[in-house]
């Protein structure tokens, strides 16, 4: 390295030794030399300022637009009726002053088990579509009885569903649902998500409901311990 250096150096004052310092045309070869690299750096670094602007600008507006675009909460929970049977419901609070509108609700059979009529009592009830304000929420029934009969009447034991609702802006909020039947016909595990997730993450993660005959056994969440 000392030698590579040593050379290097030698060849610097060879070719300084080797100039005309009164050779004006040198000083003025020099003299552009010098203002174009400064050009070039002067650009260079508007050109970085530039971009570092641009960038500063897109977070501002992607700030201000999740200032002002509505944003629901989720909330899913398994309660009982009127007719004291179990539903689980899903909702949507909205928690920032701009209004929210809910224009869509969807069904989603993700084993696609094929349907079937529900009674009356299984029908599943929601309040969308409606225009949520500030402080307010839609709230969306799926009696269990239909889930639990769709599997039967179609000879399974577990089935996975989602329920999706989209708003005006084009956001898009999933709740999970995996049900699977016990030793015994009565016995069923309920499995609930206020997010899109895979069976295999509901298992590890979702809120976990056992119960016989119609009655909560336990209630186990992801970071609770059974109550």
């Amino acid at each position: 390295m000392v030698n590579i250096l040593l050379d290097w150096l030698t060849k610097v004052l060879n070719w300084l030794a080797k100039r005309d310092w009164k050779d004006w045309e040198m000083w003025a070869a020099v003299g552009q030399l010098i203002g174009a690299l400064a050009t070039f750096w002067t650009a260079r670094i508007a050109l970085k300022l530039a971009r570092e602007s641009k960038q500063y600008e897109k977070q501002i507006r992607k700030r201000e637009k999740e200032a002002i675009e509505a944003e629901l909460f989720p909330k899913v929970a398994i309660k009982d009726n009127e007719n004291e049977k179990k539903i689980i419901q899903f909702t949507l609070a909205n928690i920032k002053p701009t209004p929210a509108f809910i224009n869509d609700f969807m069904f989603v059979n993700v084993n696609r088990i094929p349907e079937i009529e529900p009674y009356s009592y299984e029908i599943i009830e929601t309040e969308a579509p409606v225009r949520v304000v500030y402080g307010d929420a839609c709230n969306t029934k799926v009696p269990l009885s239909y889930l639990k009969r769709l599997l039967k009447e179609n000879d399974r034991t577990d089935g996975f569903f989602q329920f999706q609702f989209s708003i005006a802006t084009g956001k898009t909020y999933t709740f999970s649902v995996y049900l699977k039947q016990g030793n015994v016909p009565s016995e069923w595990f309920v499995y609930l998500a206020d997010q899109e997730v895979t069976k295999e993450e509901i298992l590890q993660t979702g809120m976990h409901i056992h119960y016989i005959q119609n009655r909560i056994v336990k209630i186990k969440r992801q970071e609770d311990k059974v109550s």
